[in-house]
């Protein structure tokens, strides 16, 4: 994309190699959350690769360990969290270079920065949680693995509280959004609209699932 043309009310884009005339010209938007492809480009689709959600943490009451923890493994309880959802992709990765897991397709794992932070941040600072988060600081203990088995119960309901929070405002369900779509009726903006608030609860419905699945599997 070369830019935007005022004069002609439209983008200019270069191609990267010779077409002939008639011929059909694809264009790739790039792997995007729906609420990039809404701003960048006023449409949505539902079946695109991958999806994220912004979800941000309470950093209020952080001890000077914990916050010595998550500097040493370059985790911020102060900036947002991903929750992700991604259609393809069998493969899981915890290496603290990505950001993410991936998962089999139709499912969904929370970013290993966003569990790693909730187990920093779960650890009190006396007993076993003040030794773990020592050793979390002084980077002898990798906290994208679990830390023991109180401290992963406690992160597991703490954010199932909170996605069931992000869900509780909407006046729909997403069966409800789906169908609205499905059935046509709506102006290309409305489409749009929906398509984005659908995509989202899409993301953490399947967040919801997978932290309620865990907790459920440890009581």
């Amino acid at each position: 994309v070369e830019g935007y043309n005022a004069e002609v009310g439209c983008a200019r884009v270069r191609l990267l190699a010779p077409v002939k005339a008639g011929q059909q010209v694809f264009v790739y938007y790039g792997n995007l959350s729906s609420a990039s492809q809404l701003i960048r480009f006023g449409f949505c689709d539902m079946e695109h690769q991958e999806d994220s959600v912004p979800f941000e943490l309470d950093q209020e009451g952080i001890t000077p360990l914990q916050q010595a923890a998550l500097e040493k493994w370059r985790l911020r309880a102060d900036t947002q969290q991903l929750l992700r959802k991604r259609r393809a992709g069998n493969s899981a990765n915890e290496n603290p270079q990505h950001n993410s897991i991936k998962r089999s397709a139709g499912n969904s794992a929370p970013s290993w920065r966003l569990l790693a932070t909730l187990r920093i941040l779960h650890l009190e600072g006396e007993g076993e949680d003040g030794e773990a988060l020592k050793l979390i600081s002084e980077g002898t203990q990798d906290p994208s693995r679990e830390v023991s088995e109180r401290n992963e119960a406690a992160i597991l309901a703490t954010v199932q509280t909170l996605l069931e929070a992000m869900l509780a405002p909407y006046p729909t369900t997403l069966a409800v959004d789906r169908a609205r779509l499905e059935g046509g009726g709506l102006t290309g903006g409305q489409r749009a609209c929906l398509t984005h608030v659908a995509c989202m609860k899409e993301v953490i419905e399947a967040n919801l699932e997978w932290y309620t699945s865990r907790l459920a599997a440890r009581l």
